[in-house]
């Protein structure tokens, strides 16, 4: 099953993404995506014993600014923004130990079941608002509105 970048984004696959991933599943246990600036090859681990398999393998790299591909990317001046975006952007999903398990030691600090406890008022406050916004919109889009709303207005303060 041959997949383009564009595939993931289309209205089709957001429509109904269980079955798109269910029949790239089926077709191979590790896919292929060239990347949209044409640098390089995304793979994707399909299947969860796969996934945990490849981030458990020092082989493998989450962090892209390690990958080779992604340096000549970055190094193009006026190549694809969205590549370039994905290339530089470095969160602690995307780093690789060591870099990860350092600041994993840091932030877990602040998220002792003590920490998360004194959050609960402010949490339940942000969910309540939320709620109550939807309620009187009559409907929500999760991913634009719940999702990044709650997370960044917890979070920003720890």
């Amino acid at each position: 099953m041959d997949i383009k970048f564009q595939d993931l984004l289309a209205p089709e696959t957001k429509r109904d993404s269980v079955s798109f991933f269910t029949r790239w599943r089926e077709a191979t246990p590790l896919g292929r995506i060239p990347e949209p600036d044409g640098g390089g090859t995304l793979w994707v681990a399909l299947s969860y014993e796969d996934s945990v398999a490849v981030l458990n393998d020092p082989r493998f790299a989450k962090d892209r600014s390690r990958a080779v591909a992604s340096k000549s990317a970055q190094s193009q001046p006026g190549g694809n923004s969205l590549a370039a975006a994905l290339a530089w952007r470095r969160d602690m999903l995307r780093l690789d130990p060591p870099d990860h398990t350092r600041l994993r030691s840091v932030l877990a600090k602040a998220f002792t079941p003590q920490a998360v406890d004194k959050l609960r008022p402010r949490i339940q406050e942000l969910t309540d608002a939320l709620v109550d916004t939807v309620r009187k919109r009559g409907h929500m889009d999760v991913i634009k509105i719940g999702r990044a709303s709650c997370r960044e207005r917890v979070s920003s303060p720890v």
